[in-house]
Parts: C-alpha cells; structure tokens; sequence
C-alpha cells in the first residue's frame, strides 16, 4: 500500500463493495489504523504528522471557548486547519484530533459524492468519539491488556492515557469475556459549593458510566440491577464505603438459594488534589472472580464478605447486603456526606492521584 492522503483513503472506501454510508466507527477505526499505519499507541506528535502527512491539514493549539475541545475549518485547497483548545490534557488533545478527523472524513466522502455536507449531530458527535476512542485503544491490544490487568481501569487509564469515562465503556466494546458490569461514579466540579465549615468541595458522587457484559452467560445476578446513571451510590454499597473511607475495597458474594451465581467485586476511590473525584466499581459473576486476580495482587485492597461487613453510615448499624443489586445499590447519599478530603489514603496525603498522575481525566 503505497499512497495515504485522506483522499485515497476515502476513494478507497467508496470503492470498498462492503461500505456502509453510515460510517460504523469501530469498522472505520480499523480501516483507519491500517491505511494509515497508526501505531499501538499514537502520540499526539504523531497524529499531527499523520494530520499532515495524509493531508488533513494543520494541526494547532489555540485558546478556545471552554465549551468547545476543537474544531476544524476549510482553509487553502482541500486542506483544513485542525484546533484543539490549548487547556487540554494531553489525552484529550489526542482524542479531540481524532474526532475532528473523523468529521473531516464525513465531510470529504459527501464532497466526492457531489453532495452537500451534513449538519452535525449529537449522533455524529458519538460517533466520533467512538472512532477516536477506536483508534486510541485498539481492540486486540487493549483486550489483551484489560484481561491481563484483572479488568483494573486505573492502570488501563495510565496506560493508555484515556480517560476513566472512556476505558469504562471500551471494556464494554471491546471484551467478549468474562462477564462483567463496570460502573464508574464521578464527581463533577462545575457545580462547586461550600460546606459547613466554608470550604469548596464538589458535587456529589453520581453514576456516570455504567455497562455490563451479562448477555454472554446471562448470571442471574447481572439481570435488571444496572445503576442509573445521575444516581447517587447507596448506604453501605461498596461504592459508598470506598467513597467514604478513601479504601480499595474487594467483596465476595458466595452462590446460595437467594442468588445462585453469586458475584466478586473491586471498588476503588480515585485522589486528586487531596479530593476524591472517582469511585470504579468492576465486578463479575463468583465463578469468574479468578478473572480480578491480576488487579488484587497489583493494589491493596480491604477484603470483605457481602453479607458481613457492609454497614450502615448512619449509627453504625451493620446490615446484610444478600444480593447483587444492593452492593450496587441507587439509593440516595447526601451531599454533605461525600468526603472533600481523605486523609486516611497516602495520595491524597501526597495530592496525587492513587495511579501517580497529576493531571485531571
């Protein structure tokens, strides 16, 4: 394969009898890597070499409205200019590059079709982001690496230098196996207030990713018990208790009359700034809890029994948690009750995060 400009790679994909107008991303993505020979791991350097070099067009920083991350904009020729905003985090800046070049993708394959370009959507924005995600975490090297890491999205983060949000829901498009249900609750500072004492702290801790892998082995304990997304977690879930303690934390549920399947699960707090902005939870059916091996024996981890240890924040009262859905639990915890600072974790002691990196998902 000899030529790489975006125009051959569009002529190529109009050519191509299996081409679907709708530009599925994860197909797109391949396509993309393979013409383009993306590495495993592409570096913002090299997609603006890439940018350049297939003749997108320019790649530049620039101060930007903060509801924008980029933008692109026809300039000489057939060539365009490529902006992120300037305040970015890296990873952003390379997944920002990418979802500008799969609209410029869109827009050049109506172009040859001698039709006029689409207005953007919400739907085309999704699927940018999907095709950007594609490119920067590719299925079988990052399949192999969440099995071989016990499914653990902080190490997954630094890694690859993606976001919690978007490894959380590329484990879901990418693994076939185990079965699993990640959810990840988060924080969102741009609504700050003041507690009691005066001091800023952020929102409360809500559900911001949730998805699940159940419908390869259909567990009992994975049907009808999702997290919806806004929702608080629950008094005495494992995400509550993280949330509160500042603790990695490992609970089992053994398979009985109540719950035949029975589940394993990992929760885990993410520092930053000496605040928690994260809480992960990752669980899978009792039967594949081997699958988490790899993430125990990398962390410690606080080992729990559901059913035992879980209790109530509220005056100490001990309670049973016999079923999945509870240590997933939607319930309510108010505001006040979501720690700003925990002091019992070494990095939020040292304002690191607990994966070593100083700078915001």
């Amino acid at each position: 394969m000899t030529a790489y400009s975006l125009h051959d790679f569009c002529r190529e994909l109009l050519a191509d009898r299996s081409f679907d107008e709708k530009l599925e991303p994860e197909g797109l993505a391949a396509k993309f890597v393979d013409w383009f020979r993306v590495s495993r791991h592409p570096s913002l350097e090299e997609l603006e070499r890439l940018m350049h070099r297939a003749s997108f067009g320019r790649v530049e920083a620039r101060a930007m409205d903060t509801a924008l991350r980029g933008a692109h904009f026809a300039v000489s020729g057939s060539s365009y200019l490529i902006c992120y905003r300037s305040d970015l985090w890296r990873g952003a800046a390379e997944h920002t590059v990418l979802h500008e070049a799969f609209e410029i993708v869109c827009e050049t394959l109506l172009d040859m079709q001698g039709r006029l370009p689409a207005p953007r959507t919400e739907a085309t924005c999704k699927s940018a982001d999907r095709f950007a995600a594609a490119v920067l975490m590719q299925p079988e090297v990052f399949a192999a690496r969440a099995r071989g890491c016990g499914l653990d999205v902080i190490a997954l983060h630094r890694e690859f230098g993606r976001s919690f949000a978007s490894v959380t829901m590329r484990l879901a498009e990418v693994l076939d196996d185990p079965a699993f249900m990640a959810v990840l609750y988060e924080t969102r500072y741009g609504r700050l207030h003041r507690d009691r004492k005066g001091q800023r702290t952020g929102g409360a801790l809500r559900v911001s990713v949730v998805c699940s892998k159940p419908e390869l082995e259909s567990p009992q304990c994975l049907r009808g018990c999702e997290p919806i997304l806004g929702m608080t977690p629950r008094n005495g879930s494992l995400a509550e208790r993280a949330a509160r303690t500042g603790r990695s934390l490992y609970a089992e549920s053994e398979p009985s009359a109540s719950e035949v399947t029975g589940f394993a699960a990992i929760a885990r707090p993410v520092i930053w700034r000496r605040r928690l902005t994260k809480v992960i939870v990752v669980a899978v059916p009792y039967g594949q809890r081997e699958c988490l091996s790899p993430q125990l024996s990398a962390s410690s981890f606080e080992h729990l029994r559901i059913g035992m240890a879980l209790s109530d924040s509220r005056g100490g009262r001990r309670r049973r948690a016999r079923r999945w859905d509870e240590a997933f639990s939607l319930g309510a915890l108010r505001e006040e009750e979501i720690p700003s600072e925990c002091p019992t974790d070494p990095a939020a002691r040292s304002g690191r995060r607990r994966d070593g990196r100083g700078t915001p998902a």
